[in-house]
């Protein structure tokens, strides 16, 4: 629903209370968001080691 929270804190997050299968956008700013952005990927890629 276009809501954002900053994900430097995990209870922002949780506060979005997604669903499984509710697509999100990450955006990220600095010098290493482009390799943040990949790492997020990944995880979300290895199910975050839950699978």
């Amino acid at each position: 629903d276009g809501e954002e929270v900053d994900a430097k804190s995990l209870l922002s997050i949780l506060t979005l209370a997604c669903p499984q299968g509710t697509k999100v956008k990450v955006k990220a700013y600095g010098e290493d968001a482009q390799e943040a952005l990949e790492a997020l990927e990944k995880l979300f890629e290895d199910k975050f080691g839950e699978a």
